[in-house]
């Protein structure tokens, strides 16, 4: 069972690396998108009901025109638990920079539970 886990979390990993590998240059729109952009029912016009994930995109906020920049994007399910090394619940926020964790993605490939490592799991 913990064996097909990490094959899953590898695979995924992998796939993960090969779509950012693939991926062609984007354009941006200085002003944002506003969901005005699709009409007046706004994004609800096709979404509607159930808890909405939480998507994060980190990376710089300025980039020069011609520069390649490096950006994350983390989707995680509604109700994704995060916990410490003592096993508590905690913030994504409070989570270190290059912290080593071990993760468990949903049916749909999103993060929906996260543990950080101690010192000692992080060796093995």
């Amino acid at each position: 069972m913990m064996n097909s886990r990490r094959s899953r979390a590898r695979s995924l990993a992998v796939a993960c690396v090969l779509v950012l590998a693939a991926a062609s240059r984007v354009h941006a729109t200085s002003g944002g998108i506003t969901t005005q952009s699709f009409g007046p029912a706004g994004c609800n016009g096709c979404h509607f009901g159930g808890t909405m994930p939480t998507a994060t995109l980190s990376g710089p906020t300025l980039v020069a025109p011609g520069d390649t920049n490096v950006y994350t994007l983390q989707v995680t399910a509604p109700g994704a638990q995060i916990r410490d090394a003592s096993n508590r619940i905690i913030l994504p926020t409070a989570i270190p920079p290059g912290t080593r964790v071990k993760y468990l993605v949903d049916g749909a490939g999103q993060v929906q539970r996260v543990w950080i490592l101690s010192p000692e799991e992080a060796q093995r």
